[in-house]
């Protein structure tokens, strides 16, 4: 009961084009500190980022499939996206995306060891104190706590915006993980 639904797909965009893009909107813009420790976010994206359209164009059809899939009365789109730049040991706190239906992130630029995003059982607060792994003789889709998500080039998650999730510390001395976090909705 109470399944929680996640979506993942490999695309296939230019993402040495995207990275080259993230690095230098990093470079000539301010950003904001919202879930991030460390590492530069992007203000929302607004206006035309050439580079990033098919993107913007897989997202939102992707996220039409999933939103079938839950059954969703309307269609979705992109309510708001940005840019996540993690440097060594930067990464991003538990949170939830609040007044939203869908979240999501896609990889632009994963370097070894530059961290995974992970996703909290919905109960987790409750759930850490007896439902601990030690409890068990092999965890399984009733006992799991949390579920790593990896960091892959191309690879797009979704997810519904009330599940908690982190991402864990870059731990890549010399390169920064980049991504492009969203919100559907109707």
């Amino acid at each position: 009961i109470f399944p929680t639904p996640l979506y993942q797909v490999d695309l296939d965009c230019n993402i040495l084009e995207m990275q080259e893009y993230c690095l230098d909107m990093m470079n000539t813009q301010d950003g904001r500190n919202v879930s991030n420790s460390g590492g530069w976010q992007s203000n929302d994206l607004k206006g035309v980022h050439m580079v990033l359209n098919e993107l913007f164009e897989d997202i939102e059809h992707h996220g039409n499939i999933f939103a079938k899939e839950c059954s969703f009365k309307k269609p979705v789109k992109i309510v708001n996206i940005w840019i996540n730049i993690n440097g060594y040991k930067d990464y991003n706190i538990a949170h939830t995306h609040t007044h939203t239906m869908l979240s999501g992130v896609f990889y632009v630029k994963c370097p070894s060891n530059c961290g995974n995003i992970v996703f909290n059982h919905p109960t987790e607060k409750t759930h850490q104190y007896d439902w601990r792994g030690s409890n068990f003789e092999t965890l399984n889709k009733y006992s799991y706590g949390i579920i790593n998500g990896q960091s892959i080039e191309n690879r797009l998650y979704m997810f519904p915006s009330w599940l908690e999730h982190y991402v864990t510390p870059n731990m890549n001395k010399n390169e920064k993980r980049i991504s492009i976090a969203f919100n559907l909705g109707f």
